[in-house]
């Protein structure tokens, strides 16, 4: 049924497999024992084709299965179930989020500001047309990026999204034709839909709102789709993911993709409310805030991260109204601000609101 012929393999310049061969009947239930880092995992892998075989060859059935896809392998009754004490650690229904940490949000933040901007000022768009096509150009943007720097993982994909949002910056700073340097674009219209316009506080913060709660209800309703199951499975096990036949690198695209789109609104709402954007609002301090909240609030938690938004904006602005000498109030306010943060980080280390296992939320 399972035959393996002379399979040799490693990982990088490191061999663990050297011509191991092995047949499976009908009806046997096989054991492979031996001690860490004899290759049983190792094995497993390249039989359910997650490493690639050196040598040898993987007959199923009679059939070669070398080089086909976990997909096509699960059609034909091959499943690979990682070794591991539980397989979701923190799976509840409301969570969400590949666990990818990007430090690019601020560049899809400006780029969203920088369209909207130059397609009102330059060009005559009404706010109803900038909106989506700011959001267009981003997530466009934001797939070519991801596609290359997906190829990477964890500390590496987050150096590269830093180099992103470097570029992103640059290109704001530099492109004088386009983005008018670090002048800036001064003159931008205030919102108006339908005739009414949005310039003064109240009207623009029902708009926001608004906003607000929509993009919430969107992103809540990916999480609870099956879409958003495959982005919570990604987060925990990337291989046990891979290995139910789930397409992982599309996903991951997806999921970056979706991220750049809605980073893109703030951005729009940013450049009509000011009236004016620069290059020096969307740097990486601003990604580095925007990572800060959803840390603070709950990795892969909706509430939490809205609940840290507010508090991390708020509290600079109360402190304001704490009675200091002027001449040591704004370095004081930034001591107690930064105090405050490590404080929170201590007291709340997974976040506002953070979950418990499976088994342990449904007792």
């Amino acid at each position: 049924m399972l035959e393996v012929k002379n399979i040799s393999s490693g990982y990088g310049k490191k061999q663990v497999l050297y011509d191991v061969s092995m047949q499976i009947k009908m009806g046997e239930v096989v054991l492979l024992t031996g001690g860490n880092g004899s290759g049983k995992s190792t094995l497993l892998k390249c039989i359910y084709n997650l490493l690639p075989c050196w040598t040898g060859e993987i007959f199923f059935e009679g059939k070669k299965i070398n080089g086909l896809k976990p997909s096509d392998l699960i059609q034909m009754g091959i499943v690979y179930i990682p070794q591991k004490d539980f397989y979701f650690e923190n799976l509840t229904v409301e969570e969400n989020g590949t666990g990818l940490i990007s430090l690019a949000h601020a560049g899809f933040y400006g780029i969203g500001a920088y369209t909207s901007a130059i397609l009102s000022v330059d060009y005559g768009f009404p706010f109803l047309a900038t909106l989506p096509i700011a959001m267009l150009i981003s997530g466009i943007i934001a797939v070519f990026v991801s596609v290359i720097a997906l190829r990477t993982v964890d500390d590496y994909f987050i150096i590269i999204t830093l180099g992103i949002q470097v570029v992103a910056f640059s290109i704001m700073n530099n492109w004088m034709d386009l983005t008018n340097g670090p002048l800036g674009i001064p003159g931008i219209p205030a919102i108006s839909i339908l005739g009414f316009e949005f310039g003064s506080k109240i009207p623009f913060l029902i708009l926001t709102l608004f906003l607000t709660i929509l993009v919430f209800y969107i992103l809540r309703n990916i999480t609870r789709s099956p879409f958003g199951r495959i982005l919570i499975a990604l987060s925990e096990d990337e291989i046990f993911t891979k290995s139910l036949g789930k397409k992982v690198y599309q996903a991951k695209i997806a999921s970056f993709t979706i991220g750049a789109m809605f980073a893109a609104i703030p951005g729009v709402l940013y450049a009509h409310y000011i009236s004016y954007i620069d290059p020096t609002s969307f740097t990486i301090d601003e990604s580095i805030f925007i990572l800060s909240i959803v840390i603070i609030g709950g990795m892969r938690n909706l509430w939490g991260s809205a609940i840290a938004a507010a508090v991390l904006i708020i509290l600079p602005e109360a402190l304001r109204f704490v009675g200091m000498p002027s001449n040591i109030a704004a370095n004081m306010r930034q001591i107690i601000y930064g105090l405050a943060l490590v404080i929170m980080m201590f007291k709340y280390s997974k976040g506002f609101i953070s979950k418990c296992y499976v088994g342990q939320e449904n007792k």
